[in-house]
């Protein structure tokens, strides 16, 4: 079973550790790291460590857009992007010694309708030869927000599971394509529905509204409080155990690396939820943004408890 991420809107993320952040003042730097970026990618280095048959695919541009290509044949990543014109961006993460986190993200560069139409030529080829694909990340400019429902109502059209992780309107009109899974945080659930969610049962609650309007799965990251996976049946209460949190950027596209490795394995649903947190918390371990180790994720396997119920 092969996958394919779908990322648009790349970058290379670029990693500051510093002291002490200090606004209005000068602020040095113990150590720097460059690395692909982007939600989707972030995906396609999990899969690639779990041992998954995936090709990564999207819009890079320029001397950056080389690096991350680079970077993806030092990972053995199989990759098909298409060339764009313009360069492609940087992300900036500032992480000092009290482990808090500032993130300086760059607007991806204006995208002209003729490499829209290019990419969906392309995108259209790329279908045949996958099973589930990943779409993950915010839309660069010039690309019309009710893009990401035109690709899964491409890969639902031949019968293919599309996972969907974005936020505002790209994930407000994605929905309408029917997507297999999604994954928003509180504040994109209270921005779909447009209500204030208090506890569990609100996210429980709002989950099935959503789900009322197609979306097969829905699954809520609750960082240590575990996670919820909700769909028309049943209800995916997880537990993870206590851990010494180094980073928590990229665990959620690590959580939805974990789950399409479980549906990549034909596993049941309880069992892809629980490789999901899995995946997650590997994540939240390391310094790295967007990775795992895999005896970690193997370990917490056997920690983690899923409580399944139809209330």
């Amino acid at each position: 079973m092969r996958i394919l991420t779908v990322t648009l809107n790349p970058a290379v993320d670029t990693r500051y550790q510093i002291d002490k952040l200090q606004l209005n003042g000068v602020n040095r730097v113990n150590q720097k790291t460059e690395t692909p970026g982007g939600k989707g990618l972030n995906v396609s280095n999990v899969l690639n460590k779990l041992g998954v048959d995936i090709i990564a695919t999207g819009l890079l541009g320029g001397s950056r857009g080389a690096f991350i290509k680079t970077k993806l044949d030092e990972r053995g990543i199989l990759h098909n992007f298409l060339e764009v014109k313009e360069e492609t961006r940087t992300c900036m993460a500032i992480i000092d010694e009290d482990k808090k986190i500032t993130e300086i993200l760059e607007v991806g560069k204006k995208i002209s309708q003729y490499e829209i139409n290019d990419f969906l030529k392309k995108y259209e080829i790329l279908l045949g030869n996958v099973d589930i694909i990943d779409i993950s990340g915010s839309l660069p400019q010039g690309v019309p927000l009710n893009f990401y429902r035109i690709l899964i109502e491409k890969a639902v059209n031949r019968g293919k599971k599309v996972i969907l992780d974005t936020s505002g309107e790209p994930l407000k009109e994605g929905i309408k394509g029917n997507p297999y899974l999604i994954k928003p945080n509180i504040d994109e659930m209270e921005y779909l529905l447009g209500k204030k969610i208090e506890n569990i049962d609100e996210i429980i609650e709002c989950a099935k509204q959503i789900i009322s309007h197609g979306v097969s799965n829905v699954m809520v990251t609750l960082g240590e409080d575990g996670g919820l996976l909700i769909n028309k049946k049943s209800i995916y209460i997880g537990h993870i155990p206590k851990i010494k949190v180094e980073n928590t950027v990229g665990s959620g596209d690590s959580s939805i690396a974990g789950f399409i490795y479980g549906l990549s394995q034909d596993l049941s649903l309880d069992k892809s939820f629980k490789y999901a947190l899995a995946c997650g918390t590997s994540n939240a371990m390391l310094k790295n943004t967007g990775d795992i180790v895999i005896e970690d994720v193997e370990k917490l396997i056997t920690e983690i408890k899923i409580k399944t119920t139809t209330k």
